[in-house]
């Protein structure tokens, strides 16, 4: 070979290795054009149909992954140009192409769409490379949002409980408020419950109906309450309430004249998959009743109690005095019941049937604490006056059994900020109206009604008491009702299918949801569920074998989905509702049941 030949090609091997190293040591941006832009960017909710745009909730977004992406960045925003002042999320620290958003979206609509979502790869040297195309898509209450007006008893309102919903605001129209003075003010009234059931006691405590055959009209209005959590970045307010209802009308009738009868429990409809008689009410139900009148007479204030036991010896619940014939625990608490008699006498004015277009009511007091006794000489402790129950959240450690500290990896890795793992002090908001499951048909909770009254004492300095006139014991053996409670678990499995609600990449680099009952990702898997009835936050826990449960750790969030920082191995977890509506230290519902899935190691390059 001519020595100027091999001479060209040792210069042409050195200039080819040259060029690789260049490469090598190239500054970020030349990491980026590697990268190419995510495409499949969808958002999705358990539950929904796949290419739903309109969520009632927060969703979850997924897309299929970027070669030689170490995380990614997703931004939502109002703008489908993503403008400084409409972002609002913006997370660069989500590790692979799921992502769980730990806030709660405002509701917002638009034409086409309101709510816009990009993502982008970010490489381990910190080059990024392209946007996404734009994924657009709305937030608003499941279908309208407006909860719709149900059958009820006398003195008593129901509605169709509404999707995500954690409580709901009542709207009495035609009831008239009074001032300080105990005047009325022309004020209607709105007030909170935690259930879908409400009595009318504005409309009967003072001043029952008494016309036989008449009827008075209550006009009424409901709207869904939900929990808002989590800061948007640019600061776009969130409100918790959704649309009111259209005027309601139910005609009422007069007390029924006799003993008490016909304790009847009412709450929540029977749905597909669950009847309130057959498998228990998931909420505190309404209570509703026949006659005026007990062992001592004629009586025009009642009170419900409910007990453990058929005997009516330990209470669980007291509720608070009522002149209607129906009672459901409220939130916001009870009437403000007159002490002063001069304000009392203002209230003791009966209803004028309803004439031709003439809806009226009679004046009623405001809300506020309310000082009671038992016929047996105690002050009764009332549920709705109790203040709103409290939950720290606890996190968890592995366990340290020598089955679970033989290796790093058998632990979890640390959270991202898309595990929606931060969930501050909970604190309900209003009294704690809820009660304990009752493993129903076979435990359950007994109920009474009893008469009670006010009594004017104090001789020269005159003020009014309020006191059972019947201890419940003596009336509980021919005057009870009974019902069970059974909290609802979290859906995390599609009933139909039975395939659980699990996303993730497969071991070649593919994003998919789960096609078997115990799936297999690469990488933290993202999980989430259907919403439990009164739910108001959620706890997350993940074990190495599903039988004995032994939790390796846990996580808290607002959200109904969350990445789990699992690292390689096999895992079960599970999901459970938190009701702030339950005294505290009970504030915890019932177990979704227990899902598998596989952490395994990528089989594909990410380089």
């Amino acid at each position: 070979m001519p020595l100027v030949r091999v001479a060209a090609l040792c210069l042409a091997v050195l200039a080819f290795a040259g060029g690789a190293q260049a490469g090598v040591l190239a500054p970020a941006h030349g990491a980026t054009a590697k990268l190419a832009a995510p495409s499949g960017l969808h958002a999705f909710l358990a539950g929904y149909p796949s290419g739903s745009t309109t969520f009632p909730r927060t969703p979850a977004f997924a897309w299929n992954p970027s070669r030689g992406a170490a995380r990614y960045e997703l931004v939502l925003s109002t703008d489908p140009a993503f403008s400084g002042n409409s972002i609002a999320w913006d997370d660069t620290t989500v590790k692979s192409p799921v992502a769980a958003v730990p806030i709660a979206l405002p509701w917002i609509t638009g034409t086409p769409h309101s709510l816009y979502a990009r993502v982008r790869a970010i490489a381990a040297s910190g080059g990024v490379g392209p946007w996404s195309n734009s994924y657009g898509f709305d937030m608003r209450w499941l279908d309208t949002g407006i909860p719709e007006a149900l059958t009820s008893p006398n003195g008593m309102i129901r509605w169709q409980p509404i999707d995500g919903a954690t409580g709901y605001q009542v709207w009495f129209l035609n009831a008239d408020v009074t001032d300080s003075n105990g005047d009325p003010t022309g004020s209607s009234k709105i007030f909170s419950t935690a259930t879908n059931v409400a009595d009318e006691r504005e409309y009967y405590t003072f001043h029952q109906p008494l016309a036989s055959g008449a009827q008075w009209t209550v006009l009424w209005r409901v709207r869904a309450v939900r929990t808002v959590y989590g800061a948007l970045n640019n600061a776009l307010p969130t409100v918790t309430y959704g649309p009111w209802s259209p005027a309601y009308v139910n005609y009422n009738t007069a007390v029924t004249i006799g003993t008490f009868s016909g304790l009847t429990t009412i709450g929540e409809p029977a749905v597909t998959g669950h009847d309130p008689w057959k498998n228990g009410f998931r909420q505190t139900p309404g209570f509703a009743f026949d006659g005026n009148t007990g062992i001592y007479g004629t009586a025009s204030l009642y009170r419900v109690y409910i007990y453990s036991d058929q005997d009516c010896v330990n209470p669980v619940f007291k509720g608070s005095i009522v002149g209607s014939p129906a009672y459901a625990p409220r939130t916001s608490g009870p009437l403000a019941l007159p002490s002063d008699p001069l304000k009392l006498s203002k209230l003791l004015v009966t209803w004028v049937p309803d004439s031709g277009f003439l809806v009226d009511a009679p004046v009623t007091r405001q809300d506020g604490p309310q000082a009671t006794f038992a016929a047996d000489n105690g002050p009764v402790e009332e549920r709705e006056s109790q203040a709103p129950a409290t939950v720290t959240p606890t996190l968890i450690t592995p366990p340290t059994s020598p089955s679970s500290s033989s290796s790093s990896s058998s632990g979890s890795a640390p959270p991202s900020s898309s595990t929606g793992a931060t969930v501050p002090t909970l604190t309900g908001a209003g009294a704690p109206t809820g009660l304990w499951d009752t493993n129903w048909p076979v435990g359950r909770y007994y109920w009474t009604v009893v008469a009670t009254r006010y009594v004017i004492v104090g001789g020269a300095s005159p003020h009014v008491e309020y006191w059972d006139e019947e201890v419940p014991q003596d009336v509980c053996s021919d005057r009870f009702g009974f019902f069970g409670m059974s909290s609802q678990p979290a859906v995390a499995a599609n009933p139909a299918s039975g395939l659980p609600y699990v996303w993730g990449l497969t071991t070649n680099g593919k994003l998919r949801a789960a096609s078997s009952a115990r799936p297999m990702v690469a990488g933290p898997p993202l999980v989430a569920w259907q919403p439990a009835l009164g739910a108001t936050a959620y706890e997350v826990q993940w074990s190495k074998g599903a039988y004995p449960w032994r939790t390796y750790g846990n996580l808290y969030t607002f959200s109904t989905s969350t990445t789990l920082p699992l690292k390689p191995g096999k895992w079960f977890y599970r999901v459970r509702g938190i009701n702030m509506t339950l005294p505290s230290g009970a504030s915890t519902m019932a177990w979704s049941q227990k899902v598998g899935v596989v952490v395994a190691k990528p089989k594909f390059s990410v380089g």
